[in-house]
């Protein structure tokens, strides 16, 4: 079976709060594919639920509740314990990755939760090379 090559890519570090909000704000829809790393790599599977732009926080929960709390440390994630990495994938391959602090967790009477996290002060975008004919 080939073996996929990895992609080239334009690697920025952007640090202007407008701009990474601006970017948020395109990335930051249910249909993109995300996950949260903790420090010790593990990576659970997000939904993206929307943003308060005005605020400047977002909204995202694990996509498998009841297998976020089986795994090793998904009760520290669900709890709002867990610093996490926020990695996003777009359909164009740009990948955008962050910090979050501990988010905050909001619990629903359907066992459901939220989590609410602010807006990075830093954000990675790897952004793909065109392939060239």
């Amino acid at each position: 079976m080939p073996q996929r090559r990895p992609s080239l890519a334009h690697t920025e570090l952007l640090n202007d709060a407008t701009e990474i909000a601006s970017i948020l704000k395109a990335a930051i829809q249910p249909g993109h594919e995300a996950q949260a790393r903790d420090g010790q790599g593990r990576l659970w599977p997000l939904k993206l639920m929307g943003c308060d732009w005005q605020a400047g926080i977002f909204f995202w929960r694990p996509r498998d509740l009841e297998q976020t709390r089986l795994q090793p440390g998904g009760m520290h994630l669900l709890t709002g314990n867990l610093a996490v990495e926020l990695l996003i994938s777009l359909p164009d391959d740009t990948r955008l990755q962050f910090q979050t602090n501990r988010p905050i967790v909001l619990s629903f009477s359907d066992d459901s939760v939220s989590m609410v996290s602010e807006f990075p002060a830093q954000l990675r975008r790897d952004t793909p090379y065109s392939a060239t004919a």
